[in-house]
């Protein structure tokens, strides 16, 4: 299958709505402990990252009927309150809490 490039012209315009709001983008962080695993979330708008073991993930935010969810193929991010349920490379983790106060 061929698929013919966009035409661009270099320019950074169609991310002008984002690069130039008058307010920067929120990102809240928090730390949560998994049993001995320690992990760093950090959401925005969108999406969040999740740090764990050396690593990064990027996850995108899903609907949820109650709490925050993101996630992505074998990986998942999911928490309510202080409690979180979490999936990486398909292994569940145990006993997630919140282990410090969202900062921004």
């Amino acid at each position: 299958m061929k698929v013919k490039p966009a035409n661009n012209d270099g320019s950074l315009q169609a991310f002008a709505p984002i690069l130039y709001k008058p307010e920067p983008a929120k990102i809240t962080s928090s730390n949560w402990r998994c049993d001995s695993e320690s992990l760093v979330l950090r959401e925005g708008a969108g999406s969040a990252s999740l740090a764990f073991s050396g690593r990064v993930f990027s996850l995108p935010k899903q609907e949820s009927a109650s709490g925050q969810r993101y996630e992505d193929t074998d990986m998942m991010f999911w928490s309510k309150g202080n409690e979180a349920q979490v999936m990486i490379d398909g292994q569940s983790l145990s006993n997630c809490q919140l282990s410090t106060p969202l900062a921004d």
